[in-house]
């Protein structure tokens, strides 16, 4: 998928490309798969990826297929406008299964978009299976007892008002010096290494919202990567208990 009037340096494993806003390049691309033989379609689906209203554009392609298709919806909208709902449904319509990756988005498939329960299969998100501990039993081991910890994942954006928590943070840090504070670091060259992963030369996306998201991403892998070397994953989940 990529943007219209951009060109993107892809591997050669990719084949071909749709300019996200020329609905023909849909079509096309319906047809060179067909042509293709494949056995299925795995459709990764973000609203903000396909072109047309609410992402329609994807629709074209999805129609004229002639193999299965299995769709992984990685936002499933608890209030979707009417576009939203209608394009939701039509895909999930067409596709032989539909993919969530939590309990909440069958709920919100069955109740919003009433997509029929045998069609939708759940794959959790890959974490460790933990049995719930009870959090201040936690916090009182890693010298946390009493304080409150505050908590976020999933992707980095600006919409999710973590700017706005850090300038809090600090300014309560700034009313009271003897807060406590936890900061360990390791020495290595950050930027290089995400540099190395990311290639030395240029973003895969283009404008600054996407690449925004882009670096985000980066980031966050690094950071994680980082956390699990250092502290291994069972520590990490007894952190995370806290």
């Amino acid at each position: 998928m990529t943007d219209t009037g951009r060109h993107y340096d892809y591997p050669p494993a990719v084949s071909r490309q749709i300019d996200d806003q020329n609905l023909d390049d849909y079509a096309r691309a319906a047809g060179f798969l067909n042509a293709g033989g494949f056995e299925v379609v795995c459709l990764q689906h973000e609203f903000g990826i396909f072109g047309g209203e609410s992402g329609s554009h994807i629709l074209t392609l999805l129609s004229g297929l002639t193999m299965p298709i299995v769709t992984t919806l990685h936002t499933v909208l608890a209030e979707p406008s009417p576009t939203q709902r209608r394009v939701l449904s039509r895909i999930a319509a067409v596709s032989t299964a539909v993919i969530v990756m939590a309990e909440k988005g069958r709920d919100l498939l069955q109740s919003e978009y009433a997509v029929p329960a045998a069609k939708i299969k759940v794959i959790p998100h890959g974490i460790p299976d933990s049995a719930f501990v009870e959090p201040d039993t936690v916090k009182a081991r890693r010298g946390f007892n009493g304080r409150s910890v505050i908590l976020t994942f999933g992707l980095l954006s600006p919409n999710k008002g973590i700017e706005s928590m850090i300038e809090a943070m600090q300014a309560r840090l700034e009313r009271m010096p003897k807060a406590m504070r936890i900061r360990r670091a390791t020495v290595e060259h950050v930027f290089g290494t995400l540099k190395a992963w990311m290639g030395a030369t240029h973003f895969q996306t283009r404008t600054l919202e996407k690449v925004r998201t882009e670096m985000s991403l980066h980031v966050l892998a690094y950071n994680l990567k980082r956390v699990i070397a250092i502290l291994g994953v069972q520590p990490l989940m007894a952190a995370m208990r806290a």
